[in-house]
């Protein structure tokens, strides 16, 4: 049943685009090294994980609420082997098409998803501190390349993020060196959310009645399932947004995930939202660390339109 209702709505989407925005939606998820990824088959891994993992009663797909962001997380956690230690960049942009020639507008998301191993950046870490006769091997520390997903979604018949095409990667070693994580270096062995900008105190917020994952077997909390608490509330794309370029849109949030880096913390997040109609904020930043017993701690900035560059601590743009 899950697989005949989506293939149906996958046959409704880039058929009924117009030709260009087909085109763009093609180039974007094969462009760049990018290799097509089966739409459907990838959809239906997605909702039949949340299914047996016990997910909501309900008429829709069980993934029928996760956002854009979070699909995308999901889709690279659940289609590649697990890594200890992670920074993961997230972007998002959007794009306004007509359904078909005579239809209504529909929002797509264009997000893509990126994973660095930093198993190796946190062994060579270590060895420089303390020599390598001190250190495990390397391979205990996490094998396995860069990958990055790209997915473009659209809401549809009750869903956030409809996966409407879907592309991979594995980045290469000269692909790596010089990658940004909010202007940050994303293969950076130590944590650098605290540094990202001037966050208000963290304070402890209510922890998901149900987790969108389960906590593995380690006791370890998966990436999706901190995207859902930080990205969950990020406000979907309009679907009067401006028809794109003949390039992918420009993404207006963009978020990080580290994973394994801490002493205490289990998994940390932050996102970036930028291109904000408002003439005080320039930007909303969010940040949102999960604890390896389930505790949620959150806190926030605002870049300012005006006066400085952010607000102080706690209080809000002028």
């Amino acid at each position: 049943m899950l697989k005949t209702a989506l293939v149906f709505a996958a046959l409704t989407l880039p058929g009924t685009a117009q030709a260009e925005d087909a085109a763009l939606i093609e180039a974007y998820i094969q462009n760049d090294g990018f290799e097509a990824v089966d739409a459907d088959d990838l959809a239906e891994a997605i909702n039949a994980a949340l299914e047996a993992d016990g997910g909501t009663q309900s008429a829709l797909l069980p993934a029928a609420d996760v956002d854009p962001l979070t699909m995308a997380v999901l889709a690279l956690e659940l289609q590649e082997p697990p890594l200890e230690r992670t920074r993961l960049r997230v972007t998002r942009a959007s794009a306004g098409f007509d359904a078909s020639p005579a239809g209504a507008r529909s929002a797509y998301s264009f997000v893509e998803v990126t994973r660095f191993n930093l198993g190796p950046a946190v062994h060579e870490s270590l060895v420089a501190a303390y020599g390598d006769a001190n250190v495990a091997p390397l391979e205990e520390f996490g094998d396995g390349p860069h990958t990055a997903w790209r997915l473009v979604t659209r809401p549809l018949r009750g869903n956030r993020a409809m996966i409407v095409a879907a592309g991979r990667r594995t980045l290469g070693e000269d692909d790596d060196s010089g990658e940004q994580c909010l202007g940050k270096p994303c293969l950076s062995a130590d944590p650098t959310i605290d540094a990202l900008a001037p966050w208000s105190a963290m304070e402890a917020s209510d922890p998901p009645e149900n987790w969108l994952m389960p906590a593995t077997q380690s006791g370890a909390i998966p990436a999706a399932s901190v995207a859902d608490i930080l990205f969950g509330d990020i406000s979907d794309p309009e679907t009067d947004g401006a028809s794109p370029s003949p390039a992918a849109p420009e993404p207006d949030v963009e978020g990080v995930i580290e994973n394994g880096l801490g002493q205490d913390v289990g998994v940390e997040a932050a996102y970036r939202q930028h291109g904000l109609l408002d003439d005080s904020v320039s930007a909303i930043w969010a940040r949102a660390a999960v604890f390896a017993d389930g505790a949620v701690w959150t806190a926030s900035a605002y870049e300012c339109a005006r006066g400085p560059e952010f607000a102080e601590p706690g209080a809000f743009c002028p």
